[in-house]
């Protein structure tokens, strides 16, 4: 069975409806905030599935997930948490969206990750934050090593809940518009990240004498109606299974990076 065929049958009306009571909450009137929340919520709900994802590497088969049993399971492989993201914007009325399959030279298996328009950018709905553009995604995966051989599209669309999922070629429509410089506020955004990691306890340094340093760069989709939901996610990030102390914060854009120095004691 081929795959769009494959996926179809676990997206009808009937498997939609059973994850209404689970999703509700994600749902906003701002649409980068209802992305943002899909991908927090499957961080916080959803774990990947390793052991499946080997089983398929080694059997070479597809045993896919309703959106329902994903969220039952509370576990699934890249596949899944895409049909139960796919399940979930139609829930919420999106359609005309991608489902994108990202064939890698160095990777025994297919990745994929939902694609959808937004203030004419595109969107990666990967199974974890950020949002990232399209563009910025596929470069850095390329900046990581990953050379890529194929990508597969498919568009998913809606008619009057008769939900259709079909390949299509390379979409000139996702190919040609190039990510705009998201015009990052570096400024403003080292300012409230010191306001939030004082909120959680640490203490600015006014010297360089500490011990410890944290590199990281975050690729990022930045839009103003999400910007607080960026700060914490940061925060969060740079902070985690760290005791509050001393510490030096240092923000640098690099491209469409944002390298971040987090100097603790």
């Amino acid at each position: 069975m081929k795959l769009d065929e494959y996926i179809c049958s676990k997206i009808n009306y009937a498997e939609i409806a059973k994850i209404k009571c689970f999703i509700g909450d994600l749902y906003s009137n701002s649409h980068i905030k209802t992305f943002w929340n899909v991908l927090e919520w499957l961080e916080h709900n959803i774990s990947y599935d390793i052991e499946k994802s080997n089983s398929i590497v080694v059997k070479n088969s597809q045993n896919l997930q309703t959106p329902f049993e994903t969220i039952i399971l509370k576990k699934g492989i890249c596949l899944d948490y895409s049909i139960l993201i796919m399940a979930i914007l139609l829930n919420f009325g999106y359609d005309n969206f991608y489902l994108c399959t990202i064939k890698s030279r160095f990777k025994k298996t297919e990745h994929s990750v939902i694609v959808l328009k937004y203030d004419n950018n595109f969107l990666v709905l990967d199974n974890k934050l950020p949002l990232i553009s399209f563009e910025d995604y596929i470069s850095g995966l390329t900046i990581n090593g990953n050379i890529i051989e194929d990508i597969g599209y498919y568009l998913i669309q809606n008619f009057n809940q008769d939900y259709s999922i079909k390949k299509i070629g390379c979409t000139k429509e996702l190919t040609s518009i190039r990510s705009s410089d998201s015009k990052i506020p570096i400024n403003i955004i080292e300012r409230h990240l010191h306001i939030y990691l004082r909120k959680k306890g640490w203490e600015p340094a006014c010297t360089e004498n500490l011990k410890n340093i944290d590199e990281r760069n975050f690729l990022i989709y930045y839009d103003v109606s999400i910007h607080n939901n960026i700060i914490s996610y940061i925060c969060d990030s740079i902070s985690h299974n760290k005791h509050p102390g001393k510490y030096i914060l240092k923000l640098v854009k690099i491209g469409n990076f944002l390298k971040v120095y987090f100097i603790f004691n």
